[in-house]
C-alpha cells in the first residue's frame, strides 16, 4: 500500500466489514442528492470540477458515499489553477481497496470523514501535492471559515489554506491501513508527504512511503497509534507520530531482508 501524502488515525481493533464500491454525491454543493459520479475518461469515477464548488483556488467536494473497490480507479479532475481539493464524506465509513489519483498539477487532496477510513487490498493514492486523511468534524482555514463533515452544521468555502483539525465531542472515527487482506499492491515512487489526522488510527501489514509521513491524534494527550509488522519508510523528510500511546510490533522503518 503506497501513499504520497499525509494525514491517518488510530486504532488497535479493526473490524472487517463488507462495502459495496461507489462513489456518489450528497447534494449540498450542488447536483442531485444521491446521484452516482459517473465512468468516463476511462476512469471508474470520473469526479470532475462541476461535481463541486470552487473558492478560490480551493475545490470542494461533498460526498454521500466514497467507496473504491479493488480494481477501481477514482481520479479528480478541475483547472490548473485549483491548489487544494477539499472532500468530505457524510453518509458513513469509507473504504478504499482501489487507487485515487488527481490529474490537476500540483494539487493537494484532503479527504475528511468523521465516521472513518479503512485503506486495504494495496489501496494507492497518487497525487502531487500532499494527501491528507482525517477523521475531524471540521477543517478551520486561517480565515477562520470552516468546514464541517456534518451537514447538519454550516460550513464556509474558503478561499484561504487549512490551518487547523477541529474534533467535536463525541468524534469516534477511525482511519485504519490494513493489508492483511490486500493482493499484491502496486509499487510507486513516493515524492510527496502523507499526513493522517484522527482519534483512532491502526497501520497493519502495510507498505507506507512517502517523502514526509506525520500521523497524529486529533488529541495529542489521548489515543493510541497501533503499528504492526509495517514497513514506513521517509524519502526525503521525517516520520513523526503523536498520540497518548503509540504501539509497535513487528518491523518497521526498514524493510525485511
Amino acid at each position: 500500500m503506497h501513499f504520497k501524502k499525509e494525514n491517518i488515525g488510530t486504532l488497535l481493533l479493526l473490524v472487517s466489514v463488507s462495502v459495496s464500491a461507489e462513489v456518489t454525491i450528497d447534494g449540498s454543493l450542488g447536483g442531485v442528492a444521491f446521484d452516482d459520479v459517473s465512468p468516463g475518461n476511462g476512469f471508474t469515477y470520473d469526479i470532475q470540477e462541476t461535481y463541486g464548488q470552487t473558492a478560490g483556488s480551493n475545490l470542494f467536494h461533498s460526498f454521500d458515499k466514497f467507496n473504491i473497490g479493488v480494481g477501481e480507479h477514482a481520479n479528480f479532475s478541475g483547472s490548473e489553477t485549483i491548489a487544494n481539493i477539499i472532500a468530505r464524506v457524510t453518509g458513513g465509513e469509507s473504504s478504499i481497496a482501489g487507487r485515487i489519483t488527481s490529474d490537476i498539477d500540483g494539487s493537494s487532496l484532503f479527504l475528511i470523514n468523521a465516521a472513518g477510513f479503512i485503506f486495504s487490498n494495496g489501496a494507492v493514492v497518487d497525487v502531487d501535492g500532499v494527501f491528507t486523511v482525517s477523521t475531524a468534524d471540521y477543517f478551520e482555514f486561517s480565515d477562520d471559515a470552516r468546514f464541517y463533515s456534518n451537514l447538519s452544521e454550516t460550513s464556509t468555502l474558503s478561499t484561504t489554506e487549512i490551518s487547523s483539525f477541529g474534533f467535536l465531542n463525541g468524534s469516534n472515527g477511525v482511519i485504519a491501513i490494513d493489508s492483511s487482506r490486500a493482493v499484491s499492491g502496486e509499487d510507486r515512487s513516493a515524492n510527496d508527504n502523507f499526513h493522517v489526522n484522527s482519534e483512532s488510527i491502526l497501520i497493519r501489514d502495510a507498505d507506507l512511503q512517502a517523502s514526509e509521513i506525520n500521523v497524529r491524534m486529533g488529541d495529542a494527550a489521548f489515543g493510541e497509534i497501533g503499528i504492526y509488522d509495517s514497513i514506513i519508510e521517509s524519502v526525503e523528510g521525517g516520520i513523526f507520530f503523536q498520540g497518548g500511546n503509540i504501539y509497535s510490533v513487528g518491523y518497521h522503518g526498514n524493510r525485511p531482508k
